[in-house]
């Protein structure tokens, strides 16, 4: 049984590639859940607030972008604030 969190570094984007927006390359925080055989992938994106008014507009750009592009995956995505809400 493994049961995991990981923030995937800046400088590991050769495993996980940036993923291209109109405003810039998004790279995702990342998790892995393993618990026996049944593993659950999802993104949460850590940020000091959920008001995207209060974050650079092209932050907040790129986020939403990562919402559409998980979405298509049907990887569950959301932004959190703390790691109780991971």
């Amino acid at each position: 049984m493994v049961w995991s969190f990981a923030c995937v570094p800046f400088g590991l984007l050769l495993l996980v590639p940036a993923i291209d927006t109109p405003d810039g390359e998004y790279n995702p925080d990342w998790a892995m859940v393993k618990h026996n055989d049944e593993s659950l992938y999802l993104d949460r994106e850590t940020k000091s607030t959920r008001d995207f008014r209060r974050l650079r507009t092209s932050e907040a750009d790129k986020v939403r972008s990562g919402q559409k592009h998980f979405g298509r995956l049907a990887i569950p995505f959301s932004v959190v604030v703390g790691a109780e809400e991971v």
